[in-house]
């Protein structure tokens, strides 16, 4: 049996908000996926649920070294596609490397990982696409998640102030 100060989050104002910004966010991202399939919106989903969070501080913090991190990375991953098209280990590891120096001589050692996924993801894409456009969708709609989830803690911010 469950003991109550174990399920007593479910009454938590703060749980039950989250919930609804996520079901709101959710269904406008999902809904924009479904009518634009063409150009891979489904990023714009999963960027929403990876920033978005109980705690606005973090969210709106996890929010731009999303944007950072994916901006970084997908510039990189242009850059590498104009320079071999086709991709291969040594232009992934030249790449790797340097994603992690423009990182760290940008001072943004806390978007490295994120940097580094946005490279590969983007090289994977673009390989299978043969086209750079897949590095603008995904950098666009990781923007577009990352600020629908700062936009949606704003809104709410401000209505639960209201309300009190």
């Amino acid at each position: 049996m469950l003991e109550k100060s174990k399920i007593s989050f479910i009454f938590d104002k703060r749980f039950i908000i989250y919930i609804f910004k996520c079901i709101i966010g959710v269904i406008f991202t999902y809904s924009l996926h479904l009518n634009f399939p063409k150009y891979r919106l489904y990023w714009i989903l999963i960027s929403f649920v990876l920033v978005l969070s109980p705690d606005d501080l973090e969210s709106k913090k996890l929010s731009f070294n999303r944007i950072k991190g994916n901006v970084i990375g997908a510039t990189l991953g242009i850059i590498f596609f104009f320079i071999s098209p086709f991709g291969n280990v040594f232009i992934v590891c030249l790449g790797i490397l340097s994603t992690i120096f423009l990182c760290y001589f940008l001072n943004l050692q806390n978007v490295i990982r994120m940097s580094l996924s946005s490279f590969v993801i983007v090289m994977i894409f673009q390989r299978e696409t043969k086209s750079p456009l897949i590095a603008i969708y995904r950098m666009a709609s990781v923007i577009l998640g990352s600020f629908l989830a700062i936009f949606l803690n704003t809104i709410f911010k401000i209505f639960i102030r209201e309300k009190k």
